[in-house]
């Protein structure tokens, strides 16, 4: 029996007139997959993303969404863009901005349903990514993280019961601090299996078990075998960092090695055992100094 796939690419190129941003890209996602595509500003990581969602039409090759293209899909995809502005004075309460989300378009403008079933819908949402309590007050009173996931929660009230669903998010956690990246996916992992999501992003933090699968993307696209970053990865994608800079202190600063090139005390002489760039990012949090406060993120 063929594999049905949430997301199937195949040959896919992309120019931007001359600027050649996408070549022979090739990536296919099961249903229920957890994916994070990474990959370096400038590499095509949102167009890539832009192509998916239907937004730019494909030059060559193909792209499946639910076994639909990209534009015949789109009641099947939620979207969560890399930001959202929202005005103090903007009246509309966490609840309602959900419910927003399963407008439908006709000729007298977008509507959306209110019923209760509607809302029950939209507060399941908010129970299940740890909003249930702030559901009746204004979106603008929310904190970054909060508002990243009430828009997760309006993203999926377009979902159908039963049918397949694609949630797309671009840099979604760019204006949370890192505390609340890690509850952002820790959340996100809640939906493993209701939804097919795919996290796009260049914040290499990301590394973490949340993930099914992690792709690579810098003009090519490169499937990344399992669901962590290793020190070996790291350094085959990005190579070793060989000049000084502020991460080059920090790495000083936390005593690791990150340079056979550097001449800081701390990397030279270069130990073969020594830990590199790479592990820094892959390793847990060094633990707090005896007094440091160490109360978990309140979600």
């Amino acid at each position: 029996m063929m594999q049905q796939y949430a997301i199937d690419i195949r040959a896919l190129d992309f120019a931007y007139e001359a600027e050649q941003v996408l070549t022979g890209i090739e990536l296919s996602v099961k249903l229920g997959e957890f994916l994070a595509i990474i990959g370096p500003n400038g590499g095509g990581k949102t167009t890539l993303l832009r192509l998916m969602l239907g937004i730019l039409p494909k030059q060559s090759g193909s792209i499946s969404i639910n076994g639909l293209e990209p534009t015949q899909a789109r009641r099947f995809i939620g979207y969560v863009p890399q930001c959202t502005t929202i005005r103090p004075d903007f009246p509309a309460s966490v609840l309602d901005t959900v419910l927003m989300g399963g407008a439908t378009s006709s000729l007298t403008g977008g509507k959306w349903d209110t019923s209760k079933k509607a809302r029950q819908t939209a507060g399941d949402y908010l129970t299940t990514l740890g909003l249930a309590g702030v559901m009746h007050r204004p979106l603008h009173a929310l904190s970054g993280g909060q508002r990243q996931r009430a828009l997760v929660a309006r993203a999926l009230m377009s979902r159908v019961e039963d049918a397949p669903f694609t949630l797309l998010l671009d840099e979604p956690t760019s204006s949370i601090d890192p505390q609340g990246k890690f509850c952002f996916y820790d959340f996100l992992n809640k939906l493993r299996g209701l939804v097919t999501i795919v996290v796009v992003s260049h914040d290499l933090m990301l590394a973490s078990p949340f993930f099914s699968s992690i792709a690579f993307v810098n003009n090519t696209l490169t499937r990344l075998p399992g669901g962590a970053l290793t020190p070996e990865l790291l350094i085959s994608l990005y190579g070793s960092h060989q000049h000084l800079c502020p991460v080059a202190d920090l790495q000083h600063a936390q005593g690791l090695s990150h340079s056979e090139g550097c001449t800081h005390p701390t990397c030279a002489p270069f130990a073969a055992d020594s830990v590199q760039m790479a592990d820094f990012f892959s390793s847990p949090s060094p633990k707090p100094e005896t007094g440091a406060i160490s109360a978990p993120y309140p979600h």
